[in-house]
């Protein structure tokens, strides 16, 4: 869905958190969405509203990761 994130999402904040070894997010398809819609933020001065995360996991979250998830909520919500 890489077109419909850079056309209907991109400015508005977005988070990708996606594990490397998350069976159910392939990692072809966040390398694609990633090549798509980094360049949409870029050209549209947002590029501080999206991060992508691509810990080396499986389909986990520590308390580090909810931190993360935390932060950007606290800076975009």
């Amino acid at each position: 869905h890489p077109q419909i994130v850079a056309n209907c999402i991109c400015p508005r904040p977005l988070m990708v958190y996606a594990p490397l070894r998350d069976a159910d997010m392939p990692a072809a398809g966040v390398d694609l969405l990633e090549a798509v819609v980094a360049p949409a933020y870029q050209r549209t001065n947002a590029e501080d509203r999206l991060e992508i995360h691509r810990p080396d996991l499986n389909h986990l979250m520590f308390p580090e990761q909810i931190d993360l998830l935390s932060a950007f909520f606290s800076q975009h919500l």
